[in-house]
C-alpha cells in the first residue's frame, strides 16, 4: 500500500511537470506566432510600398500601362506585395527554418514581377504599334488631301 501510494504521487508529479512543460511550449509557439505575424505585417507594408514605387514609376514612363480594370488592377498589386512581403519577411527574419525551399520567395517573386515585366513590354509594344500606325495614317491623310484638292492660288480671278 505504501507504495501504491509513492508511486501515485510520483505520477502526480511527473503529470504536474508535463502539463507545465506543455505550457511552456504552448506559450512560446504563441509568442513566436506573434513575433512572426508581426514580421510579416511589417514586410507586407514594405512589399505595398514597394509596389507602389513601382506603379508611380510605370505611370510615370508608360501611363497607358495597365493590369486590367480597377479591381483587376488592386488584386494584382496585392498579390505583388505579398509576394515581396515574403521574402522580404525571410531575410528579416532571425532564423529560416529548415523545411522551408531553400529559394522558394525568391522564385515565387521572380516569377511575379517576370511577369509584370513582360505584360508591361508587351503593352509597350502594342502601344508604340498604334501610335507609329496613327502617325502614319494622319501622313496618308495630309499626302491624299493635298493630292485631290486642286491648287487654288492662281485659278481664282473675279470676273
Amino acid at each position: 500500500m505504501k507504495d501504491e501510494t509513492l508511486d501515485d504521487i510520483e505520477n502526480d508529479i511527473n503529470l504536474q511537470e508535463k502539463t507545465q512543460a506543455d505550457k511552456a511550449q504552448s506559450v512560446a509557439a504563441d509568442e513566436s506566432k506573434k513575433e512572426d505575424s508581426e514580421r510579416y505585417e511589417k514586410a507586407l507594408e514594405k512589399g505595398y510600398q514597394l509596389m507602389g514605387l513601382l506603379r508611380g514609376g510605370l505611370d510615370k514612363v508608360y501611363p497607358f500601362v495597365t493590369f486590367g480594370d480597377e479591381k483587376e488592377e488592386k488584386d494584382f498589386f496585392d498579390h505583388g506585395a505579398k509576394k515581396a512581403a515574403n521574402v522580404l519577411k525571410k531575410y528579416d527574419s532571425p532564423a529560416v527554418p529548415l523545411w522551408f525551399t531553400k529559394y522558394r520567395e525568391e522564385l515565387e517573386a521572380g516569377v511575379f514581377f517576370g511577369s509584370m515585366g513582360f505584360t508591361v513590354w508587351l503593352q509597350v509594344k502594342e502601344y508604340n504599334k498604334a501610335q507609329e500606325e496613327k502617325a502614319h495614317a494622319e501622313t496618308d491623310d495630309k499626302t491624299e488631301a493635298e493630292i485631290t484638292q486642286p491648287k487654288t492660288e492662281g485659278n481664282t480671278k473675279d470676273a
